[in-house]
């Protein structure tokens, strides 16, 4: 939340407005954990890969990456950001990796990228009811149980319960 009350951060819609937008940082917080949750329960697409290289060319010369990387760290979304940065930079032409001095597994980038790519399974576009969408997240969080121990550094069992218990 630091990054949403930094006073030396803010900006404007515009100069008579007393609109204020949140800054680089924030934005790209909200925008990893946000898709790390798509990421988890149903996958990504291939917009979510050109969405993180569009916020990527937009605001990689005004963020303090250093600084950065260590609250990605703190919130287990460093390797998640890693990886979509090498993929961005290898297939939309980016050449951001160097911003934060970042490495990444061929298997790891193999796997998301394929995931990104044919793995798709939109559990939250569709009409099922809560419960039988839960049991999808479930099934998927088992089936995909890579994503959480090798990218996000989190439990299987307790992001299940997380589910069923909404």
């Amino acid at each position: 939340y630091r990054y949403l009350y930094d006073k030396n951060k803010r900006r404007y819609i515009s100069e008579d407005s007393k609109i204020i937008l949140p800054c680089d940082e924030f934005n790209i917080l909200m925008y990893l954990r946000h898709t790390s949750v798509h990421f988890l329960t149903e996958g990504l697409t291939l917009r979510h890969l050109c969405d993180w290289y569009m916020i990527l060319n937009k605001a990689a010369d005004r963020v303090d990456w250093g600084v950065l990387m260590d609250v990605l760290a703190v919130q287990k979304l460093g390797k998640f950001a890693t990886t979509l940065t090498i993929l961005a930079d290898r297939y939309l032409g980016g050449n951001f990796h160097t911003l934060f001095n970042v490495n990444c597994s061929e298997w790891i980038e193999k796997k998301v990228l394929d995931d990104i790519l044919f793995g798709l399974k939109p559990l939250y576009s569709t009409a099922r009811s809560g419960m039988m969408e839960r049991v999808g997240i479930v099934k998927y969080s088992i089936a995909h149980a890579w994503k959480y121990h090798h990218i996000m550094h989190k439990s299987v069992i307790l992001s299940i319960l997380n589910s069923l218990y909404g």
